[in-house]
Formats: structure tokens, C-alpha cells, sequence
């Protein structure tokens, strides 16, 4: 349903999930009309001194997952090519920093927002010598990378490399490692509102709290830490998002990190 003042907000998502489909549902709910901007429907066109984007926008909703793909920046060229033509949630310039681990935890830790300790060294050798300083268990990343994948744990004498492939990988402190199940604590930010939050708890077999692996979930809205939901707003003003998801997780010592 449809009312006066509606407009119609286009969804930028070349991949089918079950998120897109429920903002779509969502904005549909507030009485506004949509378009999903996918590969079967979406074009520019420049003529004559024109632009057109095809279909007519009033507003996109920015959900192009660049982590997920091999050429982040070709899609990345077509959020800048869509941006100047339409207002758009979640700019270009912060969709960049935000897929980027090592662009996100300077951003961050820039802002004053606690991160874990981090090292991005371009030389693997450099990489190594500094092992030592992440104790007997690290984190080891791809500086690009979703749904838990280019995410290893590392002994003090496995060996590691400034690349994974082609991309740039990193040494993390390893946070939360206890007695307990392993989880970390997501949240969700729209223009500055927690609207949501929840628990992640890694399955039997793996570590990593990622649902795409099997991890279960557990409703944290009604009893989220005052630290975590501040710590959460904090990092997506930081970073430029009109919406995000925050994840944090918890340590020994008092208080959150963001990662």
C-alpha cells in the first residue's frame, strides 16, 4: 500500500539473500514502493548530455556485498557510477573503508572506538618477525573477506603470508577465547538507532560465530550492554554508514572490542 507522501527506494543487490528480500519487504511495510536493482533490470544510460538510471529511484539502499566478490572494484565503479545520480544509503567512500579490515580498524581506532591489536605488513617476512607479540593463539585474515572465510587460527610457529591469493592478509590478537561457548555480539545500527542486536554462537566443530557456517543465534536486543550499543553506534558513525552491522566481541578485561 502506497500513500501520499511515499516514494520508491531501489535495493542495490546483485546477489540473492534473504536480507535483501526483507528490507524490500520492510520498505514495502512503511507504504513505499521498490525496485531491486539486480543485473537483470539495472542500466545508465548517457545520451545527449543526459544520465538515466534504469529503473527510476527515488533513494537506493546500498546492499552490494563487495567483500563477496573477485573484483571489488568493479562493483565498487558501480555504486560511484549510481551514487551522483540518485542519494544513496551507505556511500561509496564508506562502503570502501567498511570492507576493508585493516581500513576499518584504523578508521576506528582513529575514533577512539576500542579494536583489537592489529598488524597489515606488506612483507611476509615482516609479518613473521612480529608473531611473537600475538601470543600463543592469533588470528589470521584476508584484509577482504565474509561469511568467516579467510579467517585462520595460527600457532606460534606456523608460518604466514603478507598475501592470501591475491589478497592481503593480517595478524590479529585472538579476543574471547574462555571456557565458554564461543559467540560475539552483533548490532544493528540505522542512522544512529540500535534497532536490533543479537548473540552469535559458533557451532561444535568451528570457532567462527558465522551463521553461513552453521552458527546458532540468540536474541540480544532487550538486554544489550549500554557499552555494546554505544560502542556499536560509535563505529558506524566512525565509518560513514547510515546502516551497519556492528559486530563486537567480548575479552577478559572490562568492555567490548569492535571487529
Amino acid at each position: 500500500m502506497t500513500t501520499a507522501d511515499s516514494v520508491t527506494v531501489g535495493v542495490l543487490s546483485l546477489h540473492t539473500s534473504k536480507e535483501t528480500k526483507a528490507i524490500l519487504n520492510a520498505v514495502e511495510a512503511l507504504g513505499h514502493d521498490t525496485e531491486w536493482l539486480r543485473e537483470e533490470n539495472t542500466s545508465v544510460r548517457v545520451a545527449d548530455g543526459s544520465v538515466v538510471l534504469e529503473p527510476d529511484v527515488d533513494i537506493i539502499a546500498n546492499r552490494m556485498l563487495l567483500s563477496n566478490t573477485e573484483q571489488p572494484c568493479e562493483e565498487l565503479g558501480l555504486i560511484n557510477t549510481f551514487s551522483p545520480l540518485v542519494p544513496m544509503l551507505n556511500s561509496p567512500e564508506s562502503v570502501l573503508t567498511a570492507i576493508h579490515k585493516l581500513s576499518t580498524a584504523g578508521t576506528l581506532a582513529a575514533n577512539g572506538v576500542r579494536v583489537p591489536n592489529v598488524l597489515l605488513a606488506l612483507s611476509s617476512d615482516r609479518l613473521n618477525a612480529a608473531r611473537h607479540e600475538y601470543g600463543e593463539q592469533a588470528v589470521y585474515k584476508t584484509a577482504i573477506g565474509t561469511h568467516g572465510g579467510g579467517t585462520w587460527k595460527v600457532g606460534p610457529d606456523d608460518m604466514v603470508n603478507a598475501k592470501v591469493g591475491d589478497r592481503y592478509a593480517f595478524l590479529q590478537e585472538l579476543i574471547g577465547e574462555g571456557d565458554g561457548p564461543d559467540r560475539d555480539l552483533r548490532v544493528y545500527v540505522v542512522d544512529g538507532e540500535i534497532v536490533g542486536a543479537m548473540y552469535r554462537y559458533a557451532p561444535d566443530n568451528d570457532w567462527r560465530t558465522n551463521v553461513a557456517l552453521g552458527g546458532a543465534v540468540e536474541d540480544a536486543t532487550d538486554d544489550l550492554p549500554d557499552v555494546a550499543a554505544e560502542m556499536a553506534r560509535d563505529s558506524a558513525d566512525a565509518i560513514g554508514l547510515d546502516y551497519a552491522g556492528v559486530d563486537l566481541v567480548e575479552g577478559d578485561e572490562a568492555g567490548t572490542s569492535s571487529r
